[in-house]
């Protein structure tokens, strides 16, 4: 899968692509921001519909935020929860050297203020959009670790 490098600027807040950092009328962020192709945590992520993975890596330290959910059944029908009333969860870790790649040090839980998971008692009282609910859960975890990093906080 391509991965995709993603920069925030830090005068308009907009996350912007490329190889490298761009200037647009305001400095950019010494924070760099990777969205990945693959599952960061969960030993069942194989059966989630919902999968993301984003690595941040800022000047003195790296974290690497996941989120599941949607996670099917094992004949693929329906939806089961994650955990205790749970169908999506967002987690960050620190970062562990494989090689050439960097990958999520599960032994190295990293915590967060923002929203963190989707509990219903059923799948069928989640939200319509709770794929976009995810994204934004996702998103705003990222923000608070990208905020972090620019104040030199981690």
């Amino acid at each position: 899968m391509a991965r995709i490098s993603i920069y925030l600027c830090r005068s308009c807040g907009y996350y912007q692509t490329g190889g490298k950092p761009r200037l647009k009328g305001g400095e950019m962020s010494n924070v760099k921001v990777t969205e990945r192709g693959w599952v960061g945590h969960f030993i069942l992520s194989h059966r989630c519909s919902f999968r993301r993975n984003t690595l941040i890596q800022g000047p003195r330290d790296a974290v690497i935020v996941s989120t599941v959910g949607d996670m099917r059944g094992k004949d693929g029908v329906g939806v089961e929860e994650i955990g205790c009333n749970r169908y999506y969860e967002t987690m960050a870790f620190g970062v562990s050297k494989n090689g050439p790649y960097l990958d999520a040090d599960v032994t190295e839980e990293r915590s967060f203020d923002s929203p963190w998971c989707i509990n219903a008692d059923k799948p069928d009282d989640l939200p319509l959009e709770v794929d976009n609910v995810a994204n934004d859960m996702h998103e705003a975890v990222v923000r608070e670790f990208v905020d972090k990093m620019e104040k030199e906080q981690l």
